[in-house]
């Protein structure tokens, strides 16, 4: 009679052998998140940033100049009521959105009209400044993670990330992170309205020496 010796595992190594996977999974998959949640924020900030251009772009055929829009600094549009009728008047019919509401941010001055993207983002003007959540169900979170600043150049004819929409306020990388008032590497998880322009200054991209874990 042959006897065919089989061939297994002990439960010792079997455990020993989950164990490891254990280890190694709770060493990468942070790593792996992290990465993916950078992309979302990378991703969807420059869709953003190229759609609410192109609409000023299809806007100035209607309503002229851009430079000549009636915004910060004219009347009511200092408001967060005459930021809602400023988005009616020259963004609303151009700008793809899902849903928009009033809504009022204690980021002062923010307070205006909040839009939200099929892409699970969304984004709140107010008095020519504009509020970017790359994830929209965040509603307040860590500024330079899980919003981001703009702002409307009337100059520029454009929407330009914060620090970089005048010659007063273009920034260096150095200053872009380091800033004691709205830098991204400030220790405050608040007022870093300079880290939009850091990702763009860094060519879209959040490098490893970012100030922000994710």
């Amino acid at each position: 009679m042959i006897h065919i010796k089989r061939m297994g595992f002990t439960l010792a190594e079997v455990l020993i052998t989950l164990g490891i996977i254990g280890i190694v999974a709770s060493m990468t998959i942070p790593t792996l998140v992290g990465k993916y949640r950078k992309q979302v924020v990378v991703t969807r900030m420059q869709k953003f940033y190229s759609s609410f251009n192109q609409a000023i772009k299809l806007s100035e055929l209607d309503n002229g100049e851009m430079s000549t829009w009636n915004m910060m600094g004219g009347g009511n549009y200092n408001t967060p009521e005459g930021s809602i009728e400023f988005f009616n008047n020259y963004l609303k019919k151009y700008i793809k959105t899902i849903k928009t509401e009033y809504y009022y941010d204690t980021k002062a001055p923010l307070g205006g009209i909040k839009m939200y993207f099929s892409d699970g983002s969304a984004a709140l003007y107010g008095t020519s400044h504009v509020l970017f959540y790359p994830v929209a169900s965040v509603d307040e979170g860590v500024d330079g993670k899980d919003t981001f600043y703009f702002v409307l150049d009337k100059s520029k004819r454009m929407l330009i990330p914060y620090g970089q929409h005048d010659a007063a306020k273009a920034k260096n990388r150095n200053d872009l992170i380091s800033n004691s008032t709205f830098g991204c590497g400030r220790q405050s998880n608040s007022n870093r309205r300079y880290c939009a322009a850091l990702i763009m200054n860094d060519g879209w991209q959040i490098k490893s020496d970012y100030p922000i874990n994710f």
